[in-house]
C-alpha cells in the first residue's frame, strides 16, 4: 500500500472580529509509510499572569485503511492523564482555557454541549420550548439585515426555522 510520504509545514492564524490577528501556531507535518508526527510550535501566554511558555512538540501520527482504498489520519494523543500517557487515536485535538498543550477530549474531560443540557430541554422535553424562546431572543438581537438582494438572510432564515419549531411545540 503507498501513502503520502512527504514533508509540510506552514502557519495557522486567528484573527478576531478586526481583522487583528490574535493567535497563530506553526505546523511541520512529517509523513512516511503510514506513520510521522505533526510538529507544533506556538507560545502559550497565562492569561492572568502573562507568563510565556515556549511550546515546541511532536504528536505522532498513524493511519487506518478505508473501505475504498486509500487511508485516514489520525493523531495520538500526547498528554498523560494520572502519569499515564494516553495515546488515544483522535481526529482533532483541543487547547481549552487553562490549557497549554494540546490534546484530546478524554484528557481535557470536554463534552459536547448536547450532553450538558438537562434532558428536559432536549426535543420534546418540558423546557424545550423555553430553550428555543431564549434562542429566538439571542438570535432576534443579532439580526441587522433581514434580507440581501431580495434574499432573507441567514440569520433571518435560522429564525424562520426557530419560529416553526417553537410553533410545533406550542401548538401556535
Amino acid at each position: 500500500m503507498t501513502t503520502f510520504c512527504g514533508h509540510c509545514s506552514g502557519v495557522i492564524t486567528w484573527t478576531n472580529h478586526w481583522g487583528e490577528q490574535t493567535a497563530s501556531i506553526g505546523v511541520t507535518v512529517c509523513a512516511h509509510d503510514g506513520e510521522g508526527h505533526a510538529q507544533f510550535q506556538y507560545t502559550h501566554t497565562h492569561r492572568s499572569t502573562g507568563e510565556e511558555t515556549q511550546c515546541d512538540y511532536k504528536v505522532p501520527l498513524v493511519t487506518t485503511p478505508c473501505h475504498f482504498g486509500g487511508v485516514r489520519w489520525w493523531f495520538l494523543c500526547p498528554l498523560s492523564r494520572y502519569g499515564v500517557y494516553c495515546g488515544r487515536r483522535v481526529g482533532k485535538l483541543y487547547l481549552p482555557p487553562g490549557g497549554v498543550y494540546y490534546g484530546c477530549r478524554h484528557c481535557y474531560d470536554l463534552s459536547y454541549e448536547s450532553r450538558n443540557e438537562p434532558r428536559l430541554a432536549r426535543p420534546g422535553g418540558i423546557g424545550y420550548p423555553l430553550v428555543l424562546e431564549r434562542q429566538y431572543e439571542d438570535l432576534y438581537g443579532q439580526v441587522h439585515r433581514w434580507t440581501y438582494r431580495g434574499r432573507p438572510t441567514r440569520k433571518a432564515k435560522k429564525l424562520r426555522i426557530l419560529e416553526a419549531r417553537l410553533d410545533a411545540c406550542c401548538g401556535g
